[in-house]
């Protein structure tokens, strides 16, 4: 090798070790500190202990070693030039390292901060060049990285994870082993199910309302937790949320309906965001996999997250909401549950929870993914909607993604019947927590005003050999799912269960238990951990809840929205057109279509208007026929005004279609569209 590149092998360790504690102060520490403060995000990795480690290695390791790279490929100039291109690399990280520690003590714009951090590089690089004590402290310095590695994996609760025991079968046996199929939905209000008069909307729901006609279906039911890492385990153990249960995996609930079937049961779990059931007992290829699985995708989300951090253009916190806390794929994951039910001779639990109808929504009906336009704000403000108009927008696709989950219950009970198993089955279908769409407010923090929409959930049961269902008003709790199981198959529970069985005698408690949550704006008393609300008054909220609103056509109901929502499915008769005008995003997805195909991007509409204001109707006009409502939203801050939406799909035809967006004016019963004519966007996408 040349002198150009390498010197004497003493001085390349000491080069890299320089780098190892620089890099480890910029990238390593942040992102071991964020990752053991959201130990959730090991359990959606399926982070077992090689992979974890793994991560470590790579986290420490590699920013130092592709600076390193870096140096001597610039150093190839000449020997002279590499101490430069040392100090450069170093004086890099010094650069990164003030710059993040500016970000987050001050509120300087992007451009003082990118600022700070090259002068700070520039002292850093002459520093380094004349000081051989500052070099030598960056060797020390080196093993720093490895410090803040053991906090993150021995100190942090990402060791319950990383490091997670086995806990044994209990020793039980099961009285009368009936194969049982249970789903847990996610994010599903039972007030989006709900007619105006209290019974599921047979319409627009067909197959949750056969099957709470066919089981019981417990109305009056609540979660114990508004967040899935505490409102799942509670379900599948019995127990109320405690203090310091961080990540929901096995070692911290041992205790738990995989464990209490494993000895008799043969096991079909598919874990979304939790970790529940033993390795011993669970095929690993029904563990949770997360948004990005593999390695691979671990990788990717831990830049993501670092990128978050050290972005001097992002004045928000680190997101953590789309690693591992939504399945981009839901359907495809629901599917491939519906395939996984099977004949067998030994008694069989199939289990699965699913982020349905879980944000994102992107969903139609039939399952067809319409894949929301990336990159456009949703009227969201840290967790709180803007106002009820961009609510209503969110909640459009809400419900079409509840009718995606209706779908996918009726797939399973198909499959059930198919195989000839369903009448002896139970089944069991739950969600773990609601979500609110109400102006202002929070969409998942429990506030006075959204407890009807985060605590009620759906909660049917159909019993193996079930003659008849229907409504049953008793108080219910999460915490009752798994007692009422064990009674109905004869198991007895070898551990204390803060549930009780719904065949039991009923609650007589007026108020019900919901645990603390730091986006709750309802708090606990003082050194409690659980505020107690009223349940009837909130379900007197709940079954005077209306999914949509009635109209001659089914598929119209959910996209009406707004004081004009009679104006969907109408031809459309514009008057004089508008001096604003619109841009639509990709409006090749209209020259294009193709119905048949499982993609379609065609039911989703964004673009930009000159219109300044916020807050005007308007209506997206498809082949002449209004097919979507929409209103324009101007984000704080934000230098334009869009607009977004979502289309009734048999507006369009295969082929090229003639999309249009028109302001409305005039008194819901007689309106005038105005067409905001288009305008091409710059890219001519």
């Amino acid at each position: 090798m040349s002198a150009a590149r390498f010197g004497p092998w003493r001085t390349e360790a000491a080069r890299f070790l320089e780098l190892v504690g620089v890099f480890g102060l910029a990238i390593a520490q942040p992102t071991f500190d964020l990752l053991g403060k959201n130990a959730s995000l090991f359990v959606a990795w399926n982070a077992t202990t090689p992979r974890a480690l793994f991560l470590v290695a790579v986290v420490i390791l590699l920013p130092p070693l592709a600076a390193y790279v870096v140096e001597i490929v610039l150093g190839l100039v000449g020997a002279r030039v590499r101490p430069i291109t040392h100090g450069l690399m170093l004086a890099l990280g010094v650069g990164v390292i003030v710059a993040e520690a500016a970000k987050h003590a001050s509120t300087l714009s992007a451009g003082v901060l990118i600022t700070t951090g090259v002068i700070a590089a520039a002292v850093a690089l002459v520093v380094t060049l004349r000081f051989v004590a500052v070099r030598t402290w960056l060797r020390y310095l080196s093993i720093a990285p490895m410090g803040f590695a053991a906090v993150l994996l021995f100190a942090s609760p990402a060791s319950t994870v990383v490091f997670d025991s086995e806990p044994a079968p209990a020793d039980v046996a099961v009285g009368t082993p009936h194969r049982v199929v249970m789903i847990v939905l996610d994010e599903l209000p039972l007030t989006s199910l709900l007619d105006g008069h209290g019974a599921i909307d047979a319409q627009l729901f067909p197959n949750f309302a056969a099957l709470a006609q066919s089981g019981t279906w417990y109305r009056n039911h609540t979660t114990v937790a508004p967040f899935t890492e505490a409102a799942v385990p509670a379900i599948l153990t019995g127990q109320l949320p405690r203090p310091g249960q961080s990540v929901p995996v096995a070692a911290e609930h041992a205790q738990n309906i995989f464990t209490l079937l494993a000895k008799t049961y043969r096991l079909n779990v598919h874990e979304s965001v939790t970790r529940l059931c033993p390795r011993t007992v669970c095929p690993a290829r029904n563990r949770a996999v997360g948004v990005h699985p593999g390695v691979r995708g671990m990788l990717r989300d831990v830049a993501s997250i670092w990128g978050d951090f050290a972005d001097p253009g992002n004045r928000t916190a680190p997101g953590f909401g789309g690693l591992g806390g939504e399945d981009t794929q839901a359907v495809l994951t629901a599917n491939s549950f519906v395939n996984s039910l099977r004949p067998s001779a030994e008694p069989t639990f199939d289990f699965l929870h699913v982020l349905l109808p879980h944000f994102p929504w992107h969903y139609l009906p039939t399952g067809q993914d319409y894949a929301v336009l990336p990159g456009h704000t949703n009227g969201l403000h840290g967790q709180n909607w803007a106002n009820q108009q961009v609510a209503d927008l969110s909640r459009v696709r809400h419900l079409l993604q509840v009718q995606a989950t209706d779908t996918f219950i009726g797939q399973v009970v198909a499959r059930l019947k198919t195989l000839g198993v369903y009448d002896d089955t139970m089944l069991v279908v739950t969600a773990d927590h609601g979500v609110s769409f109400r102006g202002g407010g929070p969409i998942r923090g429990v506030t006075k005003a959204s407890v009807p929409d985060v605590a009620w959930t759906p909660l049917i049961m159909k019993a193996p050999n079930q003659k008849t269902g229907g409504p049953d008003d008793r108080a219910a709790e999460s915490i009752d799912v798994l007692p009422t199981m064990a009674q109905h198959l004869g198991v007895p529970i070898p551990w204390r269960v803060d549930g009780r069985s719904l065949l039991s005698a009923p609650r007589t408690a007026r108020e019900f238990p919901m645990f603390e949550w730091s986006r709750s704006t309802v708090k606990p008393r003082r050194g409690e951990h659980f505020v107690h609300l009223d349940r009837a008054s909130g379900f007197g909220v709940v079954t005077s809840a209306r999914a949509a609103a009635p109209n001659d056509f089914a598929d119209l109901r959910v996209f009406g929205i707004g004081p004009y929502a009679g104006l969907l499915g109408s031809v459309a008769h514009p008057g004089t057109p508008e001096t604003a005008t619109s841009t639509l995003d990709s409006p090749i997805r209209y020259l294009v279509v193709n119905q048949a195909l499982p993609k379609a991007q065609y039911a989703a509409i964004h673009g930009v208007t000159t219109v300044a204001a916020s807050g005007r109707p308007l209506a997206v006009v498809v082949n002449g026929i209004v097919a979507g409502l929409s209103f324009t939203y101007r984000a704080p801050g934000s230098d334009h005004t869009e607009f977004w939406g979502t289309l009734v799909p048999r507006f369009f035809h295969n082929g090229r279609n003639l999309v249009q967006t028109f302001g409305i004016d005039g008194p819901p019963e007689a309106p005038t569209l105005h067409l905001l004519p288009p305008v091409a966007a710059p890219n001519g996408n």
